[in-house]
């Protein structure tokens, strides 16, 4: 591995992750999913690849995204987690947002 690979593999590791939530929607159902982010810059790929490789678990995401395909949704962050939330109080803070959004938008849990 050269130089310049190493600085960009510790760069990556050293990046500050932002925690959040997301929604997936139908563009054209309206359809709404949502899901929970340690690192939001992340999910929408990890939500692509497990859709487009059939892994993943919700036959309704699953589904839509075979018959719709990538461009067929949006991903939205719909809240961050503030930095300042103690590491161990994190989980709870990520846990009780993702269940107010969920019945907010009346959304599917993923």
């Amino acid at each position: 591995m050269n130089h310049t690979r190493k600085q960009a593999a510790a760069a990556y590791r050293e990046r500050k992750r932002r925690a959040g939530i997301v929604a997936i929607r139908s563009r054209r159902t309206g359809e709404t999913w949502v899901s929970r982010a340690v690192d939001l810059t992340s999910i929408a790929n990890r939500i692509a690849f497990m859709c487009d490789h059939g892994a993943q678990p919700l036959g309704g995401l699953r589904d839509a995204w075979r018959a719709e395909g990538a461009e067929g949704f949006v991903v939205e962050t719909l809240e961050t987690i503030d930095d300042d939330v103690p590491r161990f109080a994190r989980a709870r803070v990520i846990n009780d947002s993702y269940r107010a959004w969920c019945a907010m938008l009346g959304a599917t849990p993923i």
